[in-house]
């Protein structure tokens, strides 16, 4: 029994020795994934020279999506020399008596260049009207109190970030669009959503405060 045994073995191990020889070498393991790297962020030379020149330019704002491209810039300025000559008209016709506080030139995804006013309107409230660049009204906005707040909007609020402070809500109304828009904070942090006044979320930004450096002639 022992002597078959060493036979059969000695068999098995000259039949597969030619095959393991023979065999192709495993396939390495795929490299891991490299990130691409950054591309060269760019601000259009025409946002730098008006940041240059504008009176009272103070602010720039900026909103990406997931992917870190860009879905809105808007630069804050008080120089009506840097706004169309009809912006005026325009807010005297739709809110008699308004004051204007400053201006906003805005790029959104989407809609291109927009032009944007922030304006007292005669009765002490402060309200925006974004403009596309032929003229068409974008939106109105204007705050809304608080104790109006739909509560479907309020719970959906909730669910989306449990706990935080509701810290401000303006309605958005224009030809394509009536939405709300929805400051909250929590542990420090600002939230900034944009909603249907049914409850559905729109988008979910945090808000973080930055600092723009723009070059000087």
């Amino acid at each position: 029994m022992k002597v078959w045994t060493l036979v059969l073995l000695s068999a098995l191990v000259c039949a597969c020795a030619p095959a393991a020889q023979n065999a192709p070498p495993p396939s390495p393991a795929p490299a891991a994934a490299k990130a691409a790297p950054m591309g060269k962020a760019h601000l259009d030379t025409q946002w730098v020279q008006l940041a240059q020149e504008a009176k009272g330019a103070y602010k720039i704002k900026m909103r990406f999506d997931a992917d870190g491209e860009a879905q809105k810039l808007a630069l804050y300025h008080k120089d009506p020399a840097h706004q169309p000559d009809w912006i005026a008209a325009e807010v005297e016709a739709r809110h008699p008596g308004a004051q204007i506080l400053y201006w906003e030139k805005e790029w959104y995804e989407g809609d291109g260049d927009v032009v944007e006013v922030e304006f007292k309107t005669a009765e002490g409230v402060e309200c925006e009207l974004s403009f596309l660049a032929d003229k068409t009204l974008k939106y109105t906005e204007c705050p809304m109190a608080l104790d109006a707040l739909p509560e479907a909007a309020r719970a959906a609020l909730e669910a989306k970030v449990p706990g935080a402070e509701i810290d401000e809500v303006e309605s958005k109304k224009g030809p394509k669009m009536d939405i709300l828009s929805v400051k909250l904070k929590k542990e420090g942090r600002t939230h900034y959503l944009t909603m249907s006044p049914d409850g559905k979320i729109l988008s979910h930004h945090l808000r973080l405060p930055a600092s723009v450096d723009i070059p000087m002639p």
